[in-house]
């Protein structure tokens, strides 16, 4: 048996499968709901309500990291600059330079990886997952997300500890409590997390509602395969 017969008998299966348990679902909604003058679709269609939120706060806030996160940038190699000139040839050193450049790329990282995150920009491995039909693509896609969301809430218990014990320390030549360096570990979890459901519910969405396609138009929930 060729490959793609044994695709072509995967995809007959998941299809059967999947009419057997919706079957008899939609004659138990028919039952319910049939004499009540309602359609029975209004239960995705809020949640595609809830989701359109969701994906607008997002992106806002996605966008907005990534141009603070190019603004850091543009500082942090303004400071290098600073120093290496200041050091090399006026042999007087900023003392200040290193922390705040370490400092600022810490920043820079943690505002970028909300952004990277939703636009499917982080390493990945797809050569096998790529292969299966997309209905069980996005079933494998949802199990990773809930284990990234659940990874994302054990770090987010750790960084508001890693935040609070910043308030007793200072950077060596920046004044301010290192706390405020912090700040942005748990900020950025907290938008991950956020872009983890809006990605789960885009998929969930797409395996109930075949079809409407719910994927992120440049993003990770790009369905290729077929």
């Amino acid at each position: 048996m060729t490959k793609d017969e044994v695709a072509s008998n995967c995809r007959l299966f998941y299809s059967d499968f999947i009419k057997g348990v919706e079957e008899p679902v939609r004659r138990r909604k028919k039952a319910r709901f049939g004499t009540l003058g309602r359609g029975v679709d209004e239960g995705p269609d809020a949640v595609t309500s809830a989701l359109d939120i969701l994906a607008g706060f997002n992106r806002s806030a996605c966008l907005l990291a990534r141009n603070l996160a190019a603004c850091l940038v543009a500082v942090m190699t303004a400071a290098v600059l600073a120093g290496v000139f200041f050091r090399y040839v006026l042999n007087n050193s900023l003392a200040w330079t290193e922390d705040s450049s370490i400092l600022m790329m810490i920043w820079v990282a943690f505002l970028i990886a909300p952004y990277a995150y939703r636009q499917g920009g982080h390493v990945g491995i797809e050569l096998v997952v790529t292969s299966f039909p997309k209905p069980v693509f996005r079933i494998i896609r949802i199990i990773t997300n809930l284990v990234i969301l659940w990874l994302l809430y054990r770090f987010m218990q750790e960084a508001v500890i890693y935040v609070m014990r910043g308030f007793n320390m200072r950077a060596n030549t920046i004044p301010v409590p290192i706390a405020f360096f912090r700040t942005i570990v748990p900020i950025s979890l907290g938008m991950m997390m956020l872009i983890g459901v809006e990605l789960i519910l885009r998929d969930m969405l797409s395996l109930i509602d075949r079809d409407r396609d719910h994927d992120l138009a440049d993003g990770p929930s790009t369905v290729t395969p077929e």
